[in-house]
């Protein structure tokens, strides 16, 4: 990194504290490396997850997307389609 600049890193997780709970492990030493640091919190809409986030200090940015693992065909094209919205929000 370069004087004055400031790191930016992305953690995404999903709605569960399954990987957000080693994502803000990750954040914390994030924090304590950096002195500038900007962590952005990324989830869906379903799920705990942002709540889990909020509670924890943390505004997450939520998309409207969902997994797609074990939801059958039908909710996988469903979730398909949302993926040119979340991609723009």
């Amino acid at each position: 990194m370069t004087m004055g600049s400031r790191m930016k890193v992305a953690i995404a997780g999903g709605g569960t504290g399954g990987h957000l709970f080693p994502g803000m492990g990750v954040a914390k030493e994030f924090h304590k490396e950096f002195d500038s640091c900007e962590i952005l919190f990324v989830v869906g809409r379903r799920g705990r997850g942002a709540d889990i986030l909020r509670s924890n200090g943390y505004e997450p940015a939520v998309l409207d997307i969902e997994g797609l693992k074990g939801r059958g065909a039908k909710k996988a094209i469903a979730v398909l389609g949302l993926l040119p919205r979340s991609v723009l929000q």
